[in-house]
This record gives C-alpha cells, structure tokens and sequence, in this order.
C-alpha cells in the first residue's frame, strides 16, 4: 500500500472515509512517518524564512506568549474549525472571513500545530486526529526549514508519535 496516493486521495476526500483502521494503512504510515521523521533529522540546509503572510504573522505573536487569552482561544478555535473542514487556512482573514485564496505558508501550519497542541484546547483523540492530517499536508510539500521551524516540525513528529502510542494501546 503506497502511503503517499492514498494520502494524496484521504487529502481530496478530505479524509472522509479514509481507511485508517486498515492494519496495512497503519503499517505504511508508522513506515512513512519514520521515514520523513529521520529526512527532516538530516536535513542541514537553512535557510531564511521568506516573507511572512498576515495569519502566520498573527499566529507567531499568539507562539511567542506565555498565556493566551480568551480573544486568541477563541481565534484559534475558530481557525482550528477552518482547518478541520477545509483542511487549509489562507493568508489572510478579516473578522475569520478570507480575503485572500492563497493558502498559508508552511511556516504558519508548524507554528498552528505547535500552538494547538501545546494547549489544551482539544481532547487527544482530536490532537491526533489534527497531527495527522496537518503533518500529511506538510509532508507532501517540498519545505526549506530554518532551525525554529525544524525544532517545531520535530516536536510535532514526536507528540504524534507518543499519541499514535497511546492510541495503538487501547
């Protein structure tokens, strides 16, 4: 079973009937996932992050607090319900209403996962349920990672490592 076409077919359907409870599916994404985990750990190219988009731009103040307030809980609840249904988020919103149909910089996908993940926000099953999706998406884009965005993209490996664990044990 090829990881990547059934991911890039999940990705179309929006995972919507997506056979994750196939022993072999499961096998070919721990095989995957090890496999992208050890690329990004060998990766040595940094370079400078481009230009930043106004949505990666507000989710990078909303990283760099030590507490978020209930204003940002609620923008980034909102987002997450974006990406849960779009399975995307754009470069730019108004009152969370697009303005623009460019998609988001890979940038801005690691810094929402961290966010998302690093708060209590969502139950584990949903935190497993985003990780995967939004590391499939990352996954399947040809990324140049500055060493911020490697430690991220890293750490939300390993988390969707230890709840695929959690999980795989119940």
């Amino acid at each position: 079973m090829n990881y990547k076409i059934l991911i890039d077919n999940c990705i179309k359907k929006k995972y919507r009937n997506a056979p994750i409870l196939n022993k072999k599916f499961i096998l070919s994404y721990q095989y995957n996932r090890k496999k992208f985990f050890n690329k990004i750990k060998r990766e040595n190219k940094f370079i400078n992050v481009e230009k930043i988009d106004p949505t990666t731009q507000k989710l990078l103040v909303i990283f760099n607090y030590k507490k978020i307030d209930k204003k940002n809980k609620n923008f980034l609840i909102k987002l997450y319900k974006k990406f849960e249904f779009n399975l995307d988020l754009k470069k730019k919103y108004k009152n969370l209403k697009k303005q623009s149909n460019e998609s988001i910089s890979y940038q801005g996908l690691l810094l929402f996962g961290a966010i998302i993940i690093n708060n209590n926000f969502l139950k584990n099953s949903q935190k497993f349920n985003f990780l995967l999706k939004l590391l499939d998406i990352i996954e399947r884009k040809k990324i140049f990672l500055d060493l911020f965005y490697k430690k991220i993209l890293i750490s939300l490996l390993n988390e969707e490592k230890k709840l695929f664990l959690l999980f795989q044990k119940k």
